[in-house]
């Protein structure tokens, strides 16, 4: 690949969007897939009305043929408006489908949070949260945070994918208050993939020099789940 120059973001698009990526960066020969994927497969599987709303529970390939589908879902010809390139995106639908996984059902399902739509990012967080597209299978979020800046606690109640476009150093707050972890400064041509279950309140704050950008995909559930509220 070629270098990937600093991102251009439209501050509208024809289309709604969901989540996405955070610090932008010359490109790797592909993108850095971050710790979590089974995890996340077997969260889904455990977790009722998400893959499927009946019975029997949905089994690790289930759960890994729908998160593949809400990913190919996602117009090819939109990623590159996010700095996210179609070779990206065929990479992690392989990863996805390579990776070798079984169920882990120690981990149980999503845990239980009260997610109300006031907590959700873009309405709770609208400066760093831009819906850029949205269809049956996926909410697409633009994610940015200016430097030296938090934002606002906010939560997101999806299961996501979230390619970390232009990543920066940065503190983690907890619903608490209290700094959950730093990430320090990146490596700059690393374009990092995250798999994100569904979280609860929190705030980022950017302490680097430059703005921060992702595409967070959110995966949309088949049903009411179990651990939303009410």
């Amino acid at each position: 690949k070629s270098s990937r120059p600093m991102p251009t973001f439209p501050t509208t698009t024809a289309f709604a969007l969901i989540s996405v990526c955070l610090v932008s960066v010359a490109a790797a020969d592909s993108p850095v897939f971050t710790p979590g994927f089974c995890d996340l497969l077997s969260q889904l599987s455990l977790t009722s009305n998400y893959v499927n709303t009946s019975e029997p529970a949905p089994t690790i390939e289930e759960s890994r043929a729908f998160v593949a589908a809400a990913i190919e879902s996602v117009p090819g010809e939109l990623l590159p408006m996010w700095n996210v390139t179609v070779d990206d995106r065929d990479q992690l639908l392989q990863y996805i489908n390579d990776t070798a996984c079984v169920l882990n059902a120690s981990l149980g399902s999503f845990a239980f949070h009260p997610f109300l739509s006031m907590l959700d990012g873009p309405v709770a967080a609208p400066d760093s949260h831009e819906v850029v597209f949205q269809n049956d299978f996926v909410r697409v979020l633009h994610v940015s945070v200016a430097p030296q800046t938090r934002e606002p606690y906010h939560a997101h109640e999806r299961a996501s994918i979230m390619f970390d476009t232009v990543r920066t150093s940065f503190k983690y707050y907890d619903e608490h208050g209290q700094v959950a972890f730093v990430v320090p400064h990146p490596q700059k041509d690393i374009l990092y993939c995250d798999f994100m279950a569904p979280e609860w309140l929190h705030s980022v704050e950017n302490t680097d020099t430059f703005e921060m950008h992702a595409l967070r995909i959110e995966i949309k559930s088949a049903g009411r789940t179990s651990y939303h509220w009410p």
